[in-house]
Order: structure tokens, then C-alpha cells, then sequence
């Protein structure tokens, strides 16, 4: 990018030149004129990073309110669920029939666990939402695994993390925005958590006592989020209209960098980097129907 700047910076000092030296041709001016643009247009690419992030602090306010729905289908023949090895409590682990959750497919190819969410920090939030504002999330240590396996929350949100197993779990949340927690929960108790600031992706949640479990946690200041069920449907109702949203795509298989999804089926057609921006009409209901997601990007597909 540096270099090609430094060319064109050196082109536009020798048109200059050209002009100053006793022959001032319109054609030199147009030519300067076109390479002051590109020189612009270049400068503008480099730095998206900004952009996005003046976009995300920027209280987007809405003309209405509209809804956003689909299923993610999963590319390729489903592959089959891996046993998991129990070797801890397993007189009482031993007894769930304990599978790898990284990659479900359904027999209709849906894929679950999709996490999509809208980036932007400030969007504004229908009213609706406002009674679930301070309600509590559960994260349950159930059956030897983390239920469920992708949790979302918004920063007003205490998180409630419990213990249902007759044997003790530790919850070991690898935040990056917030403190890591590892909070350990004897049997049949709980222990509350508060976060406060967003994270940009799901962040890990492990057990250290029982090394097979694994969840995700995603933490935003907003309630525009979902998770993908069994059968890969999704939808994100009162969504701000009339104005432009980013939307995450993330799912923890994808190969992509930080577990983003790269998705080229429809109107979600996504970069490397998972994201995709959409303008919802007022009152509209957006149905994506079935977003195809490709075996490739996915580690085990």
C-alpha cells in the first residue's frame, strides 16, 4: 500500500512539474486531477479499521423496526458426532452418552450453533427488549457438559452460573474485554457473575476438573443476537430499520481467523473476516431461508 501511494505521490509532483514548465495542457490537469482521486480513494482503504470503529460508536438511531431470519445449512454430507473421552466422576459422567458438540449437523443438514450478532456498540434498542434488560442468564454445569453450549448476554445481564451434577465443576470464562473468571461450583449450587463491557467474539468457557467441557459465551451491550437451533434457524426480531447494521457471522469450527464465517450464499456474502452489512426495511421481515455454509470452512466437515 506504501509503495503504491509513494508512485503516485511522485506522479502527481512530475504532472505538477509538467504544468509549471510553460506548457499547461488541460489534458495534464484532468490526468492530476484523476491521480488526486485515486490517491484518495487509496487513503480512504487504508484505514477500514477506523471507519468501522467511528460506525460502532455511533449511535445508529432507527426509522423502524424489522426482523431478520434464515437457516444455516451445512454444505456436504453431515459428519457423524465423536464420542468423548469421560476418564473423571465416571460413575456419574460416564452414565450421559457424551458427544463433541464443535460440529452438529442435523439429518436435514441444519447446522447449529451459528452465532450472528450486530457489531455495532451503540444501536439503538426497541423498547420490547427492555423487560428482559436485568434478567438473569444461566449457564449450567448439567450432565457433565455446559448447557447450553452457546450462551448469549447482554452487559446488563448477571450471569448465573450453576451446578445441577452431584459432583463439583469448576467455570473457567476466557474473557478478553473483561476479566477472566474461574469460579469453582460444588455440587447443586450456584454462583452469580457480573460482566459489564462487551466482547468482539464468544469467548471460551472450560472446565478444568472435567477437560471435555467446553461452551461460548458472547456478551454484547445490545440484545441483537441469536444462536443457530437443531435445525440451523435463526431469527433476530425488532431490529433497528432504515439504517445500516454490521453483522458477525462466528461459528467455533469455522477455520477462519477467531472462528469467523465466511459465507458467499445469498445476501449473506461475507469476507474472511465474517462480516456483512444489511439495511432492514420498517416493518420488514428479511427471511434469508437457507444460507449455505461449505464443509471446507469448517475443521472436521
Amino acid at each position: 500500500m506504501k509503495s503504491t501511494l509513494y508512485g503516485l505521490l511522485a506522479l502527481v509532483a512530475l504532472l505538477a512539474a509538467a504544468s509549471g514548465c510553460g506548457r499547461p495542457e488541460v489534458r495534464s490537469y484532468d490526468a492530476l486531477d484523476e491521480k488526486v482521486e485515486e490517491i484518495r480513494a487509496l487513503l480512504a482503504k487504508s484505514a477500514p479499521a477506523e471507519a468501522t470503529s467511528a460506525q460502532n460508536e455511533t449511535t445508529v438511531k432507527a426509522t423502524g423496526w424489522a426482523t431478520l431470519k434464515g437457516r444455516f445449512v451445512y454444505e456436504g454430507d453431515p459428519p457423524k458426532p465423536s464420542p468423548l473421552n469421560i476418564n473423571k466422576d465416571q460413575d456419574v459422567c460416564g452414565k450421559h452418552p457424551l458427544v463433541d458438540e464443535s460440529l452438529k449437523v442435523g439429518s436435514d443438514r441444519g447446522l447449529e450453533n451459528v452465532v450472528i450478532f450486530v457489531r455495532n456498540r451503540k444501536v439503538e434498542v426497541n423498547p420490547e427488549y427492555a423487560a428482559d434488560a436485568n434478567k438473569p442468564v444461566v449457564l449450567d454445569n448439567n450432565g457433565c457438559r455446559f448447557e447450553p453450549h452457546v450462551l448469549t448476554m447482554r452487559t446488563t445481564q448477571p450471569l448465573m452460573v450453576k451446578n445441577s451434577d452431584p459432583v463439583g465443576h469448576n467455570t473457567n470464562a476466557d474473557l478478553k474485554s473483561n476479566a477472566p473468571f474461574n469460579v469453582i461450583v460444588s455440587a447443586n449450587t450456584d454462583a452469580e457473575q457480573k460482566i459489564g463491557s462487551a466482547e468482539a467474539m464468544p469467548a471460551t468457557v472450560t472446565c478444568n476438573i472435567h477437560p471435555w467441557m467446553k461452551a461460548y459465551m458472547l456478551v454484547q451491550p445490545h440484545p441483537y443476537m441469536a444462536v443457530s437451533s437443531k435445525d440451523g434457524s435463526f431469527e433476530i426480531k425488532n431490529l433497528p430499520a432504515g439504517v445500516p447494521l454490521d453483522f458477525q457471522l462466528w461459528h467455533e469450527a469455522s477455520t477462519g481467523s477467531n472462528h469467523a464465517l465466511e459465507i458467499q450464499s445469498g445476501d449473506l456474502k461475507t469476507p474472511a473476516n465474517g462480516r456483512v452489512t444489511l439495511t432492514l426495511k420498517p416493518d420488514e421481515i428479511r427471511d434469508l431461508k437457507d444460507v449455505n455454509v461449505p464443509a471446507a470452512e469448517l475443521a472436521g466437515g
